[in-house]
């Protein structure tokens, strides 16, 4: 009897397909690790926009806040946690969410969190980072500051300006009178006691017959009356009253000494000043020269001068509803300061702000 023979088992290939496979397989976890980190660096990045976009909209945001009832501007923890709310990831912290305020864009900032005054056309900005390193060092990824910047223009107050109009009540209407009584007179029936009809102005006619008769004479006379009377109600008008305008500007006092001073302008009223001219007076001995003047952080002039009495060129400059700050910049320490402010005549504002007039000082 004859028997078929076994074939070998197949051994050589199933080798050759398992030392094919574990040189592949690091270079497969290789990538697919890679592509985890890449995922985690994008999930970072949308995290850190998102915190400082919901930063400012809080901030921004018009009212007062829950817990200490102050504006959301000015509420620096508040604008912390709305970007912490966001962090899924937990990779935001405090230190790396900075607040900071402006005057819109192009313009340097003038105050951290939090501010001193805030105007309707200034800007919150919220600068948030978040560092990102690989979880194993041996992607081919190095260390990376992930970071987004989000500005939002504050409304502090809507103002609303109208004319008052007084309300006028609706014409009242009234029925009309109703239309003449028509008397039809009836005749009477002869008798000893005729009895007369009441109706409105009756008038008995008298039958004579061959009998006896009697004339009976009915006199009534009614009187119908209707008046109508309307009396409308008076109306209240409003008189407009106008109040004289009061030029209100004020400073901070005399201005120390040192090569970097700032004095203060407070405007007092409610809208925009124009500032003329800016004088500045020194003790210049041992050649001390005026090196910059800023307003609100804004350079009005640089140079070096030692020309006390120093008129700075290039006006008018806006002078913004409240505090102002004026810093002038010397080359060395300087005493014996002195600035005098005159503004134009646009709004009858004659006043010239004297640093050393102490009646001129804010209280």
């Amino acid at each position: 009897m004859w028997h078929k023979k076994k074939s070998p088992p197949n051994d050589g290939y199933r080798a050759q397909a398992m030392m094919e496979f574990a040189l592949v397989l690091p270079l497969l976890l290789l990538i697919v690790y890679g592509m985890l980190e890449v995922g985690r660096l994008i999930f970072m990045y949308s995290i850190v926009a998102t915190a400082s976009r919901e930063a400012v909209r809080y901030g921004s945001a018009t009212g007062l806040n829950v817990t200490a009832g102050i504006p959301r501007y000015n509420d620096c923890d508040g604008i912390r946690a709305a970007a912490q709310n966001v962090d899924f990831l937990g990779v935001i912290d405090d230190a790396n969410i900075i607040i900071s305020y402006d005057n819109g864009p192009g313009t340097a900032d003038f105050s951290a969190c939090p501010p001193g005054a805030v105007r309707n056309t200034d800007r919150i900005k919220v600068q948030i980072s978040a560092d990102f390193s690989p979880i194993v060092p041996i992607v081919p990824l190095q260390p990376v500051t992930v970071s987004s910047s989000s500005s939002r223009t504050i409304l502090v107050e809507v103002r609303i300006l109208g004319t008052g109009t007084a309300l006028i009540p609706p014409p009242v209407s009234y029925p009309s009178p109703p239309p003449p009584a028509t008397f039809t007179p009836e005749a009477s029936t002869p008798g000893p006691s005729p009895t007369p009809t009441n109706t409105a102005t009756p008038t008995a006619t008298p039958i004579h017959s061959p009998t006896p008769s009697s004339t009976a004479t009915a006199t009534f006379t009614p009187t119908a009356t209707y008046t109508a009377t309307y009396t409308p109600t008076p109306s209240n008008t409003p008189t407009p009253t106008g109040t004289a305008f009061v030029c209100n500007v004020k400073h901070s006092g005399s201005i120390p000494s040192g090569s970097d001073v700032t004095w203060t302008i407070y405007n007092n009223v409610d809208f925009t000043l124009k500032i003329a001219t800016i004088t500045v007076y020194w003790g210049n001995h041992g050649n001390r020269n005026l090196t910059g003047v800023y307003l609100r952080g804004t350079a009005l002039w640089t140079g070096s001068t030692n020309a006390t009495g120093f008129t700075i060129p290039g006006g008018p400059w806006n002078l913004l509803a409240g505090p102002n700050a004026l810093r002038l910049t010397f080359s060395k320490s300087t005493s014996d300061i002195r600035v005098l402010v005159t503004f134009t005549d646009q709004y009858n504002c004659s006043q010239t702000l004297d640093s050393d007039n102490i009646s001129q000082r804010q209280p």
